[in-house]
């Protein structure tokens, strides 16, 4: 089978990290990055502003840091959130932000509420601080952790639950009725 890996194969992690905010604790950039910086929040809540636009942020948000662009995080005062962190550069890097729709002119992805992501989170930070990383390793944890990412964002989001061929059948002799009419 003829594979072509090239441009995924071209990604790197220089940070990863994990944060329990404070209420109303506060981020800003005072330097331009090289890198990207992707957030993942897997409890509580808190504010984004980049692209002079305000963003709520809540559990299973993803988001972009801009590179050299000003921008502010800051968590909720009653339910702070607690946040994954990463650094990534690289061909593969834009490829994968790509892929997911994640850009500075789109810097928040929301409702990716997947345990997997936070294992992978959690499992390359895990690998990240043997003594002696293997990079072959951490390259592994981090393409699982960017596959999870891929992998939740392309799955559809349930709206309601089906339960049998009933419901299905009202369903669609209700948009027979009505097709006329805005759904």
């Amino acid at each position: 089978t003829l594979l072509n890996t090239s441009l995924q194969s071209d990604v790197s992690i220089s940070w990863i990290g994990h944060m329990i905010a404070t209420p109303t604790q506060f981020f800003t950039n005072f330097t331009t990055r090289k890198d990207y910086c992707v957030q993942y929040v897997i409890k509580g809540k808190g504010d984004y502003f980049t692209n002079n636009r305000l963003y709520s942020l809540k559990k299973g948000s993803l988001w972009l840091l801009p590179k050299d662009q000003y921008h502010y995080y800051t968590s909720n005062q009653d339910d702070p959130y607690e946040y994954y962190w990463i650094h990534i550069n690289g061909c593969g890097a834009e490829e994968f932000l790509n892929k997911i729709g994640l850009s500075e002119s789109n810097p928040v992805i929301q409702d990716l509420c997947d345990p997997n992501i936070e294992r992978r989170f959690n499992k390359l930070i895990e690998v990240s601080k043997l003594d002696s990383p293997n990079e072959h390793l951490v390259l592994s944890s981090l393409h699982s952790l960017l596959y999870e990412i891929e992998n939740s964002c392309s799955q559809p989001k349930v709206v309601g639950i089906v339960r049998n061929e009933k419901d299905i059948d009202d369903i669609i002799a209700y948009i027979k009725e009505n097709y006329q009419n805005h759904l």
